[in-house]
C-alpha cells in the first residue's frame, strides 16, 4: 500500500512540476498602448508594452529608426514626408514566442493655397492683401531685398495664411515683386503689382499670335491714351499696318475694361466693309455685342519687366481666348481680318 501511495504521489509531483513550466514559458506580450499615426512633418511615435520576456522589435522602412528601446516603451524616429502621398511602415514586436504587428501610418505633405490670389493688384494708395497659404511645413515668405521698403508680409493668428501689407507708392512709378513662399519642398510664387491708370498710359510695343496662320507677329507702335471728358480711354496700334483701328477703354478695378462689338473704320481696301472688334472664346466662337467684357492687365513679362496682357475678366462665357478684328457689311459678318491669340504689351527698350 505504501508503494501505491508514494508513486501516486511521484506522479503528482510530475503533473505540478509540468504545469508550472508551460505556465512559465507562455507569452505574456501586451501592448498597452500605440501612437502610430505621425504628421508629414515627422516626430516620435511610441509604443507602450508589457512582456515577462526580452521583446525584439524590427521596422521594415528606412525612413522610420527605433530610437530608444526599454522593457516597457519603444520609441521611433519619424524622418518628414515630403511627398504628397502618405506612406506607412509595419512594426513587428516578438517575445520569441508570440509576435504581433502594428502599422505606423504618416501623412502625405499638403500645400493648400488660393489660385485666384496669386496675381494681386493694388493702387498707389497702397493696401493689406489677405491671402490664405499654409501646409504640413511652416511656410516661409521671401521678399526681395530691393521691395521690403513698400512690401512686408503680416502672418494670420491662426496660422493659415497671412496679409501682404503694401505702402502708399509716392514714386510715380509702377512697381512690382514677385513673392516666393516654402512649404517644405514646394514653392509658389505671388505676383504683387501696384500702379495707378496713369502709369499704363504711354507708347507699347507688342507681340501675338496669328490664329490665321499660327505665326508670332510683333506690334510696334501701340498708344494708350486718354480719358476723354466721358471717361474713355483708347487703345490704337493692335493692327499694324491698319491705321484709324484705336479700340475704346474704361478703367475700374485697376484694369482697362474692354467691350466687343465696337465697329472702327472702313476697311481701306473695299470701303464698303468695316472692321469691327470682338472677342473670341476657348470654343473659337466670336461675340460681337458689348455685354462681353475682357481686361487688359499689368502682368510680368520676363525679360521685359511689367508689361500689359488681355486677361479674362470674367465678361465671356467659357474664358477669353483672343481678339478678333473681321470685316462686316452692314451689321453682317463676312469674314476675319486678324485674331490675336495671347496677345502682349511691353514699354520699348
Amino acid at each position: 500500500m505504501k508503494k501505491v501511495i508514494n508513486i501516486i504521489l511521484i506522479v503528482c509531483c510530475v503533473l505540478i512540476a509540468g504545469c508550472s513550466d508551460d505556465d512559465n514559458a507562455s507569452s505574456t506580450l501586451k501592448i498597452v498602448k500605440a501612437d502610430v499615426n505621425i504628421k508629414a512633418a515627422g516626430g516620435d511615435a511610441t509604443i507602450e508594452l508589457q512582456s515577462v520576456l526580452p521583446v525584439e522589435v524590427t521596422v521594415d522602412a528606412e525612413w522610420c529608426k527605433i530610437a530608444e528601446q526599454t522593457t516597457s516603451l519603444v520609441k521611433f524616429s519619424v524622418e518628414a514626408n515630403t511627398d504628397f502621398p502618405g506612406r506607412s511602415a509595419l512594426i513587428t514586436i516578438s517575445d520569441g514566442m508570440e509576435k504581433q504587428t502594428l502599422t505606423l501610418v504618416q501623412e502625405g505633405a499638403v500645400f493648400i493655397y488660393n489660385e485666384s490670389e496669386q496675381v494681386q493688384r493694388v493702387d498707389n494708395e497702397g493696401a493689406s492683401l489677405p491671402v490664405e497659404v499654409y501646409g504640413s511645413f511652416p511656410c516661409e515668405v521671401t521678399i526681395s531685398e530691393a521691395d521690403r521698403s513698400w512690401l512686408s508680409y503680416v502672418p494670420a493668428e491662426d496660422g493659415k495664411g497671412g496679409s501682404f501689407v503694401v505702402a502708399k507708392n509716392t514714386t510715380g512709378a509702377m512697381r512690382g515683386s514677385i513673392v516666393e513662399v516654402t512649404c517644405g519642398e514646394r514653392t509658389y510664387s505671388y505676383a504683387i503689382m501696384q500702379y495707378d491708370v496713369v502709369d499704363l498710359l504711354g507708347i507699347y510695343q507688342g507681340q501675338y499670335i496669328s490664329l490665321l496662320d499660327q505665326q508670332t507677329y510683333g506690334l510696334s507702335n501701340v498708344v494708350i491714351s486718354g480719358p476723354d471728358a466721358s471717361g474713355v480711354y483708347t487703345i490704337d496700334g493692335l493692327l499694324e499696318g491698319e491705321t484709324g483701328c484705336a479700340i475704346k477703354a474704361t478703367y475700374e478695378n485697376n484694369m482697362f475694361s474692354i467691350s466687343a462689338g465696337q465697329k472702327l473704320k472702313a476697311y481701306d481696301e473695299v470701303p464698303a466693309f468695316d472692321i469691327h472688334f470682338g472677342l473670341m472664346n476657348l470654343s473659337a466662337r466670336s461675340y460681337w455685342t458689348s455685354e462681353y467684357t475682357v481686361g487688359l492687365v499689368p502682368v510680368f513679362v520676363e525679360g521685359a519687366g511689367i508689361g500689359l496682357s488681355f486677361e479674362d475678366n470674367g465678361g465671356m462665357p467659357n474664358t477669353f481666348a483672343g481678339l478678333s478684328f473681321s470685316l462686316f457689311r452692314g451689321d453682317t459678318y463676312y469674314d476675319d481680318y486678324e485674331i490675336l491669340l495671347r496677345c502682349l504689351l511691353y514699354r520699348p527698350n
